[in-house]
Order: C-alpha cells, then structure tokens, then sequence
C-alpha cells in the first residue's frame, strides 16, 4: 500500500519533488502562476502535488473533481497550507496534517496569518482551478 510521501513524489523522503516534473499542456497555467505570483519553493510543490493529483485522475468532491482540497493549520505561529487529498482519496484532516509532518512540513507553504494563507492559496488555486478545464 503506498505511504502518504507516495502521494508527494515518488522520490526518496529525503528529496524534494522536481515541481517541474510534469509533462502536459497545463505548464502554462503553472508558468504562468510562477510569473505572476512568484511562487516559492513550498508553493511551488503544493502546486506540483496538484498536478500530479490530477493526472492520476483527482478525487471525486460534490460533482467536481478535487487535486488539493487545502486546508490550513497554526503550527508553532506559523500558518500551513495542507491538502487533503493523499493516495486517491479526500483524509480527514488530522490524517492529512498527520501525513505533512510525515514528509516534513517544510515542505508546504506557511504564511504568518490564517488570512495571508487563504489569500496566497486562493490566489494560487485561481491558477491551478484552469488545469481542471
């Protein structure tokens, strides 16, 4: 059964999936939002989950198809981004907080407010909301 980091890249925990490691016509909208928002590293690899979510298919969620379903959670001050979707299915989320500290929470974007992360997410999914057409 795959672990929650096959969900991230099918790397070695110990490095970082290539956020560029997709092929398809949806670059642009990646590109585009690296361009526009100047992604960081974390962003950036929120985004590549995304992708690699969605080429597997996304999730079935209330008639539309999820590749994230974020949500956000004060850890030590700091505000984290974490999807929902791990291993083909929406987790609730303690599992999926439970899987980020898994693969290290370094690894997903943190933002000083609950605001400044649902602001930065809403900005990013406008983006990654044009992959899904």
């Amino acid at each position: 059964m795959p672990s929650a980091l096959d969900a991230l890249s099918a790397a070695p925990p110990t490095e970082r999936p290539d956020p560029l490691a997709h092929a398809s016509p949806r670059d642009n909208n990646f590109d585009a939002a690296m361009k526009q928002l100047d992604l960081n590293e974390p962003e950036q690899q929120l985004y590549a989950m995304h992708l690699r979510n969605l080429s597997a298919g996304g999730v079935p969620n209330q008639g539309k198809t999820s590749t994230l379903f974020a949500s956000t959670f004060e850890i030590e001050g700091r505000h984290y981004v974490i999807p929902t979707v791990w291993n083909g299915a929406i987790v609730s989320p303690d599992q999926a907080l439970a899987n980020a500290r898994e693969f290290g929470l370094d690894n997903f974007p943190s933002y000083d407010s609950d605001a400044a992360a649902q602001q930065r997410y809403d900005a990013i999914h406008e983006f990654m909301s044009k992959d899904l057409q």
